[in-house]
């Protein structure tokens, strides 16, 4: 192009060393330098050569300089997954260097995901060890207009500063419980019960209105928990049939401090030692079962789908929706109040993961209800009021019964 141009929000603009780069018109921010572009990705991408990760995640493709930049200075392996929210700009940008590495480099993969949740669930196939990068344009775009996407900016650095916190910590895990878990069975083998539907228990507040209608049918199904939801079960009577435990951190040794003796437990190489070292039943690795999304709930959720061929309820599975994060009893901070008009990033991760999981493991005619009485329910779910519980946890009537 010899001269500047418009394409939906952006504008080409020819720069001093002579190729393009782009203003976001409504922000008046320019995408890449106007002097040099090239230069600019250059030094951006120095600042993550010493990461040993293989791949990146890199947010805002732009024109396609900083993808480029990415890969070269990876190395010949590395792999770099553009999340592009704008499908108008990867188009201008196919129009502006149609012939560049950015669309004929096997390396560089264009991923367009209009929506926090639709990233989240494209980044979940991505190896987890991958490097996150915001391109600063996309950053300052969201910051300064606020959007759907600006979630999704949240969401990579809440991302981004939990791997700072806790890669440390889960490294030691992973050391310390690599030999231990080697000895231990592992689940896939697990059959719960023929007949007997599945509740897996999560800790949100939700579960409140379960409880009692839990503990009244405690005998006719199939109770697994996640770590957190244990205190809020015990606290009303109720013992889960299984407990998965995939957290790090110390508050799950809090968590199931008083979980009475034999009852078996689903541990993994990132869950707290004192877990693995010192449990009042037996231990089962859940290597094979899913982890990636932040939530315990994915594994509970893998591990009951895997085990049982009968219909799955999720109770306690909120994920940020309604007045509260935590049930009550549940041994967590519960300061963060969050409303329906604005979830917390890390939710849309986890309901991502979830749905994504769900995509791949429900079949046949086995069905997921969702027990939540107003808020928006997984995708891959059915809906269950709490007041609808009662009666699809209750037996069958017999011949004689109904006479």
């Amino acid at each position: 192009m010899s001269r500047d141009d418009t394409l939906a929000e952006y504008r080409i603009l020819r720069t001093r060393c002579g190729v393009p780069t782009a203003e976001h018109v409504p922000s008046g921010i320019l995408l890449h330098s106007r002097v040099d572009p090239l230069a600019e990705a250059r030094e951006i991408a120095a600042e993550y050569t010493g990461s040993c990760a293989d791949s990146t995640v890199l947010l805002g493709g732009g024109l396609g300089y900083l993808a480029e930049a990415l890969a070269e200075s990876g190395g010949t392996s590395h792999q770099v997954f553009v999340i592009e929210p704008d499908a108008a700009l990867l188009q201008l940008a196919r129009t502006c260097r149609g012939d560049a590495p950015y669309f004929s480099s096997p390396r560089i993969h264009r991923i367009v995901a209009t929506a926090p949740q639709m990233a989240a669930a494209r980044m979940s196939g991505i190896v987890s060890t991958a490097q996150l990068v915001v391109a600063p344009y996309f950053e300052r775009i969201a910051a300064q207009l606020p959007s759907p996407l600006t979630g999704l900016v949240q969401m990579l650095r809440a991302e981004r500063v939990s791997r700072v916190v806790y890669d440390t910590m889960l490294n030691e895990h992973c050391r310390v419980n690599h030999e231990r878990l080697s000895a231990l069975p592992g689940v896939r083998g697990i059959r719960f019960q023929a007949g007997m539907k599945v509740v897996v228990a999560g800790a949100g507040p939700s579960l409140d209105e379960c409880v009692q209608t839990l503990r009244r049918h405690r005998s006719r199904f199939v109770l697994v928990a996640v770590s957190g939801a244990v205190p809020p079960l015990r606290a009303a009577g109720i013992d889960p049939d299984w407990v998965v435990a995939l957290e790090g951190r110390e508050a799950v040794v809090n968590d199931l401090a008083d979980l009475p003796r034999g009852i078996p437990t689903v541990v993994f190489e990132s869950t707290h030692p004192e877990i693995t070292r010192a449990a009042q039943g037996p231990l089962f690795c859940g290597a094979s079962l899913e982890t990636r999304g932040g939530t315990t709930l994915i594994p509970a959720l893998d591990f009951a789908l895997q085990s049982s061929a009968e219909d799955v309820i999720l109770i306690g599975a909120d994920l940020g929706y309604g007045d509260r994060l935590y049930a009550s009893g549940a041994r967590r901070e519960t300061t963060g109040e969050s409303v329906l008009s604005n979830v917390p990033p890390k939710f849309l991760a986890m309901r991502a993961a979830l749905e994504s999981l769900l995509e791949r493991k429900v079949s046949g005619s086995q069905k997921v209800f969702h027990v939540l009485r107003a808020a928006p329910v997984l995708r891959g779910t059915r809906r269950m009021q709490p007041m609808e519980l009662d009666a699809a946890l209750a037996p069958l009537l017999t011949a004689k019964e109904t006479v």
